[in-house]
């Protein structure tokens, strides 16, 4: 039996039901009612894609999380660290690439070097010097030889000289040592250094006898004056005729005068008599 169907506005005319009215399922889509009692509906029994329950959500949000994290590093990686890894690369080639270019240069500086050490052995001069008194100590440089001193395989061209003895002036001076002949300074007289020794007495008739090094000997009566005394320790014995005092110690410096009064000891005495006006 069949029942009067609904008028739908701009349709074409009545729909008439032939089966049992059923209510749709679950978590289905309502049909489409123009498709046809035999049109699939929507996640239905035999569709591909199915609901989600609430026990799948869960894995679903962490695998998505994580799939999201994958593609930010792919992204990170391809658009940042790898760049930044190019880049370094490229600075690092550049920087080999300069300390090959100074290491060339050092090189080539080293070989300049040795070019010219070797050209200047081939070309060598000598320098001969002797000095009064010997066993002086010539600087030439930093080299130090004693004289008479010989010095070889100098290299060409101008040096200052230095020759040092204990007690006498350093003599300086300027020698060019050529390759074509040998140099020969010859002997080189030293000067002493000198000082000036003043001595005096209260008393007369006073001798002295001055000793030094170099078994110097000087004998005198004071007051008396020696001049240009080489420089050094002294021993002076003063004597009045049978009075002889201890040695006495000076020291005589450069450019320097020295003055000591010898003084004997001396004391006055009183003798009376009785009778008194007899002769001592």
């Amino acid at each position: 039996m069949s029942r009067p169907g609904k008028f739908i506005p701009g349709g074409s005319g009545k729909v008439t039901r032939t089966g049992p009215i059923r209510a749709p399922e679950p978590g289905a889509l309502p049909s489409d009612p123009s498709a046809g009692a035999g049109a699939r509906k929507p996640f239905g029994k035999g569709s591909l894609v199915k609901p989600v329950t609430k026990g799948q959500r869960l894995p679903i949000v962490i695998m998505s999380a994580i799939v999201c994290c994958l593609l930010v590093s792919v992204a990170w990686y391809n658009l940042a660290y790898a760049p930044t890894l190019h880049q370094l690369a490229d600075a690092r080639r550049q920087i080999d690439a300069a300390n090959a270019v100074a290491q060339k240069i050092k090189d080539d500086a080293k070989k300049a070097r040795e070019e010219a050490l070797k050209q200047q052995a081939a070309v060598r001069g000598t320098l001969t010097v002797d000095s009064n008194p010997t066993g002086a100590t010539v600087t030439i440089g930093d080299f130090r030889k004693t004289t008479p001193a010989h010095f070889a395989d100098m290299i060409p061209g101008t040096f200052s000289i230095v020759i040092h003895a204990d007690g006498y002036e350093d003599y300086k001076q300027d020698v060019t040592v050529t390759a074509d002949k040998p140099t020969d300074l010859g002997m080189i007289e030293l000067v002493q250094k000198t000082g000036n020794l003043s001595l005096s007495s209260e008393q007369t008739g006073v001798t002295y006898k001055l000793t030094g090094s170099g078994n110097y000997t000087h004998e005198g009566q004071l007051p008396d004056k020696i001049e240009k005394l080489p420089v050094g320790d002294y021993l002076i014995t003063a004597s009045q005729h049978d009075w002889k005092l201890p040695p006495l110690a000076i020291t005589i410096h450069d450019h320097e005068t020295v003055e000591k009064e010898i003084k004997f000891p001396y004391a006055s005495a009183s003798i009376l008599s009785s009778p008194p006006g007899a002769t001592v």
